[in-house]
């Protein structure tokens, strides 16, 4: 509410959903370079060949346990069921198979693409004297997928 005045005159021009503000938030499609595009479908191929060779070894697991838990009562003798036995061999053959998805390859490959970066910025030949402001102007690199651009050049 407005103080000391008696009336107060306002237009609206436009409002809601149609909005030129809402109309360009459209999706935003993530770039991403073509080598990281590789590297998440390489992980997503080791994802699956875990789970399934973890789920192959559980099944084998179960077959062993069908056939030998009358047998050898005296190593299962606080196990309550097969099924039970059979969930936990899983998750045990998950984190033995665990080795073959490379999580560190992700980290190493940030680490070396700030590296290059470094190494980029401080190159001599990237660098030119400006004689307008006695400075020396070197290049700036903006994204850490600059050099992966420069290869496919």
């Amino acid at each position: 509410m407005i103080k000391n005045s008696n009336s107060v005159y306002a237009m609206v021009v436009h409002t809601g959903v149609e909005t030129k503000i809402i109309l360009n938030l459209g999706k935003y499609k993530m770039k991403m370079s073509t080598l990281e595009v590789n590297i998440n479908k390489i992980m997503l191929i080791n994802l699956a060949i875990l789970i399934i060779g973890s789920a192959i070894s559980a099944g084998i697991a179960a077959g062993f346990l069908a056939s030998s838990m009358e047998d050898y009562q005296y190593i299962f003798e606080d196990s309550p069921t097969a099924g039970n036995l059979t969930f936990k061999s899983f998750w045990s053959f998950f984190l033995i198979l665990n080795c073959l998805i490379p999580l560190n390859l992700i980290t190493t490959m940030e680490i070396s693409k700030l590296i290059q970066t470094y190494f980029i910025e401080q190159d001599a030949q990237m660098k030119i004297a400006d004689y307008d402001t006695n400075t020396i102007k070197g290049i700036k690199c903006q994204t850490l997928n600059l050099h992966e651009d420069l290869g496919t050049i």
